[in-house]
């Protein structure tokens, strides 16, 4: 591919990411990908602490 077919957006693959690993699509800002990510690790981290009390509460009894 030359470097003419790559400038024009009609002939780039439809990916998401170019080469570079450029996110060029329009859909989520990574602010948005942020929060989501954070999201997940606080519910993760909440299951994680609600299954380890219930483990010691179990063993308690």
């Amino acid at each position: 591919m030359s470097r003419d077919e790559k400038a024009s957006p009609a002939s780039r693959p439809s990916t998401r990411f170019d080469d570079a690993g450029n996110d060029d699509s329009p859909g989520v800002s990574t602010t948005e990908i942020d929060e989501l990510i954070s999201q997940v690790r606080a519910l993760r981290t909440a299951r994680l602490r609600r299954l380890g009390a219930a483990r010691r509460h179990r063993h308690g009894s």
